[in-house]
C-alpha cells in the first residue's frame, strides 16, 4: 500500500479538513478539495473536471453526508483502489436539520464545528494515514499530538470567551452550528427552514422570538443568501 502513496494525493470534502490533515503529515500528502472554499456543500454540483481530479486521491475523507454518494460511485468506478473514510462514524451526531422533509438525511453533516469531535476525527485520520506511512510513525503521531493540543487550547479558549453565556440563543441563517452550540452550551436558532427562505409569517415570527429573546445579532454567511438576514436585522 505505501508503495503507490509515496505522494498521496489526498481528498477531503470541506475545506476545515485541509490544514488538519497537512497539519498531520505536511510533506507527504497533497490535499485536494472536494467543495471549493466559500460554496455550500448542500447544493454544489462538482464540474466533470473536479471529479476527475479527484479520481488521482488515495484516500478520501468524507463527512458521511448523501451528498457524497454520487462522487462516491463515481470515484470508486474509476479507481476501485481508493480508501473512502467516513469520518462521521462512531461520533455522537445530531439529527439533520438543513434540508426538506423529502430529504432522507440522517444527520447534521457539520462535524467540524466542535473541537472535541474534531480531536476524534484528527484520531481517526491518524489510524489512516500510520496505515498508509508506517515509515513516518514518529512524525505522524508527533504532528497529530501537536495537532490534538491545538484543537484542546482552542476548546479552552472559547469556553473562557463564552463563560456565562449559557443557554445564550444564536441566530443564523443557516443551522450550521448544532455541534458548536451544544458543545458550548448555546442555542441555535435557523432562519432557513427546511433549505430554503423562510416565508414572511415565519419571518415575522422570528423577529418576535429574537426580540423576547433579547437578540441583537444576526449571524450570515456568504454561501447562502443573507436577505432575510438583513431583514430581520433592520428589524431588529
Amino acid at each position: 500500500m505505501n508503495a503507490y502513496c509515496e505522494k498521496a494525493e489526498i481528498l477531503v470534502s470541506v475545506s476545515p479538513y485541509v490544514k488538519i490533515v497537512q497539519s498531520i503529515l505536511p510533506e507527504e500528502t497533497h490535499v485536494s478539495l472536494l467543495v471549493p472554499q466559500g460554496a455550500s456543500f448542500h447544493s454544489y454540483e462538482p464540474t466533470p473536471q473536479a471529479m476527475l481530479q479527484a479520481t488521482k486521491a488515495k484516500i478520501w475523507f468524507s463527512l458521511g453526508d448523501p451528498f457524497e454518494e454520487k462522487v462516491k460511485n463515481f470515484l470508486l468506478a474509476h479507481n476501485p483502489h481508493i480508501k473512502i473514510i467516513d469520518l462521521s462514524l462512531g461520533l455522537n451526531l445530531l439529527e439533520e436539520s438543513c434540508h426538506t422533509h423529502h430529504d432522507h438525511h440522517s444527520h447534521d453533516p457539520h462535524i467540524w464545528t466542535s473541537p472535541k469531535m474534531m480531536i476524534e476525527q484528527v484520531k481517526k485520520i491518524q489510524d489512516v494515514l500510520l496505515d498508509v506511512f508506517p515509515d513516518k510513525k514518529d512524525e505522524i503521531e508527533k504532528n497529530c499530538h501537536m495537532t490534538i493540543l491545538d484543537l484542546n487550547h482552542l476548546d479552552e479558549e472559547i469556553r473562557a470567551t463564552l463563560k456565562g453565556c449559557e443557554n445564550m440563543p444564536v441566530l443564523v441563517v443557516h443551522p450550521s452550528y448544532g455541534y458548536f452550540c451544544r458543545e458550548f452550551d448555546l442555542v441555535q436558532y435557523s432562519i432557513e427552514f427546511e433549505g430554503k427562505e423562510p416565508s414572511m409569517h415565519r419571518l415575522s415570527d422570528l423577529v418576535k422570538k429574537a426580540q423576547e429573546l433579547g437578540i441583537k445579532t444576526v449571524y450570515g454567511q456568504k454561501q447562502y443568501s443573507n436577505k432575510s438576514c438583513s431583514i430581520i436585522a433592520k428589524m431588529l
